[in-house]
């Protein structure tokens, strides 16, 4: 390996390994939970892990633009570490010592998971590698952890227990902090900061750069509507289709895993092609294979081989697709603004996950489930259709006046875009 790819390296692999102890982490704990307490107190723990990540993600972006992003990913994922190894340690913890520490993880994990999506586009750089294969290599990391980690979690879990397997995720969190504090910016935040105005006016100023760059509000909107129909597909209208079609959970495992090892394989292929595959196109071919046919198909009702062969396509599509969208994201933000930009965008994501249950079983009651499906598919159809035509190699430029001015003193003829970054490992 080169000395230029350490970054990008070592990156992917951190990525890699805090995704996979946050997977090995969402069967663990519900099914310590649930050993011990109530499919109630499982929820809870749930809601304690996801509304910190949400809230702290949201509010990191102008802390991302002043320190290191290496550093908040490092600092991130080792205070991750230390607070499920105090789970591990703790044996049958109570449910308040479960709250706290899943509260700590999630609140953790918000603004180190934004710090490596703001340091990818500049460690690609630094590889010397185009924009998209950089975002195809971390779908790639990302794909293989989704895939890998519940399957080793079910295993350790019947073998050894949840300690272990809590012990476990605790490793993957501190490898991944060691490996992203290797990864060194130098000056290009500090100098691109605004130390004299407040926080929550460098805040706002990244939620009108976000609101009013249309490429960016047109992603946004999508990821909102798409995640909170994907929550509703995968939590509740999988499981209810299966059972009233008299299908075992095995074939939904098998569904969900046939599309993320496919998603792995064509990201891979993404990555190699790199610039030459073009991106609207990419990202048109992407999102229609991968979105509605998942859940048209169940509608159709389909036979079970014929439902994993569309789950494995459609995973093919979302490998395509997901690196299109993100390095388009990373080519419209500004680099002053990209810690609050991707933090943002990330943390808009996920809000309506909270009223997906509820949305997706009032759907269901109302229309049934046939219904539901279809009117699913089509609201996904027409959602990821919406930025179609925002997503180019050659973006529309983004709302830089909305950002306020600094009044800090620069030297004549310099700019914050003047310094560039420097990496060492």
């Amino acid at each position: 390996m080169t000395r230029a790819w350490r970054p990008l390296a070592a990156l992917l692999v951190s990525r890699c390994g805090a995704l996979a102890g946050h997977r090995l982490l969402m069967l663990a704990v519900p099914w310590l939970v649930i050993s011990t307490g109530t499919l109630t107190e499982a929820g809870t723990v749930a809601l304690c892990h996801t509304l910190p990540y949400v809230i702290m993600q949201g509010l990191s972006g102008p802390l991302l633009d002043r320190i290191p992003p290496a550093r908040i990913a490092a600092g991130g994922d080792l205070i991750g570490a230390a607070a499920v190894a105090t789970l591990a340690a703790a044996g049958t913890p109570p449910l308040w010592l479960l709250m706290t520490a899943m509260a700590v993880v999630g609140a953790a994990d918000g603004p180190a998971a934004a710090a490596k999506n703001v340091l990818l586009p500049d460690v690609t750089v630094a590889a010397r590698q185009p924009s998209d294969r950089g975002q195809a290599l971390a779908v790639v990391a990302e794909r293989a952890a989704s895939t890998l980690g519940p399957a080793v979690a079910g295993l350790l879990i019947s073998l050894y227990g949840t300690s272990r397997t809590l012990w476990l995720a605790s490793l993957l969190f501190s490898v991944a902090s060691a490996l992203a504090w290797r990864i060194r910016l130098a000056d290009r935040r500090a100098a691109a900061s605004e130390p004299d105005t407040s926080y929550l006016r460098q805040l706002w100023a990244g939620v009108r750069v976000v609101f009013r760059d249309r490429p960016l509000r047109a992603i946004t909107i999508m990821y909102i509507f798409t995640n909170c129909l994907d929550s509703g597909l995968i939590v509740i209208l999988i499981p209810l289709w299966a059972r009233e079609n008299g299908h075992s959970a095995t074939l939904a495992g098998l569904m969900l895993s046939a599309a993320g090892g496919a998603a792995v394989c064509s990201a891979i292929a993404a990555a190699w092609l790199g610039t030459r595959l073009p991106r609207r196109a990419a990202y048109l071919a992407g999102v229609i294979i991968s979105g509605p046919t998942r859940i048209i198909v169940l509608a159709l009702d389909c036979p079970p081989t014929v439902i994993i062969a569309v789950y494995a396509i459609a995973g093919v599509g979302s490998g395509i697709f997901n690196p299109a969208l993100r390095a388009t994201i990373a080519q419209v933000a500004p680099a002053e603004l990209r810690g609050r930009v991707f933090a943002l965008v990330d943390a808009l994501s996920w809000i309506g996950l909270p009223m997906a249950g509820l949305l997706t079983t009032t759907a269901v009651t109302s229309v049934e489930l046939n219904g539901t499906l279809w009117a699913f598919g089509i609201a996904y159809l027409l959602a990821v259709l919406y930025p179609a035509r925002r997503i180019t190699r050659h973006p529309a430029r983004s709302v830089v006046a909305a950002i306020p001015a600094p009044r800090r003193h620069r030297e004549p003829g310099t700019t914050s875009r003047d310094i560039t970054p420097q990496w060492s490992t």
